[in-house]
């Protein structure tokens, strides 16, 4: 890591932000990406944007950015819809055995609430979500790339 000196004392790099119609995104230098918040159905998002490899700017992952929020609804809901298609029946799984009622894929889409996006500096997206309880605490992340095509869901932690 590159670290600067003046006469014997360090010199600490110029904080650096990005203010965008969404918000104000601060750079991480420790974990390179900018870290804010957006205003998201109602409900505030914590955001992660990569920075771009050579600079300190977040290009690839503001276009991104802007492409989910241009259309929160549709992208809350299919989010949420490619979650319990993809996970409902492991929620099942997970419950078999107790006294809990299946759970059906439009249940699961409304137990789930939206935590926080990642974008990286390709533009690809993570979105993660808590859990509503149906994997014990876990949270459900749901990826996409920068054309808006989901990936893979799964659950972490």
């Amino acid at each position: 890591m590159l670290q600067l000196f003046k006469r014997g004392k360090k010199i600490l790099p110029e904080p650096v932000s990005i203010k965008d119609n969404l918000g104000v995104f601060c750079l991480d230098r420790k974990y390179g990406w900018f870290e804010g918040e957006v205003h998201w159905l109602g409900d505030t998002r914590r955001v992660l944007l990569d920075k771009d490899k050579d600079s300190d700017t977040a290009d690839a992952a503001f276009k991104t950015l802007h492409m989910l929020a241009a259309d929160p609804e549709k992208w809350d809901r299919r989010i949420r819809e490619y979650a319990a298609a993809e996970l409902t029946c492991l929620a099942n799984d997970w419950q078999s055995g107790s006294d809990i009622p299946e759970i059906k894929e439009e249940e699961f889409a409304e137990r789930i609430a939206g935590l926080s996006f990642h974008i990286d500096d390709e533009g690809s997206f993570e979105a993660d979500f808590d859990d509503g309880d149906m994997f014990y605490g876990h949270w459900i992340v749901v990826s996409g790339n920068a054309d808006g095509e989901f990936t893979d869901a799964g659950i972490e932690g």
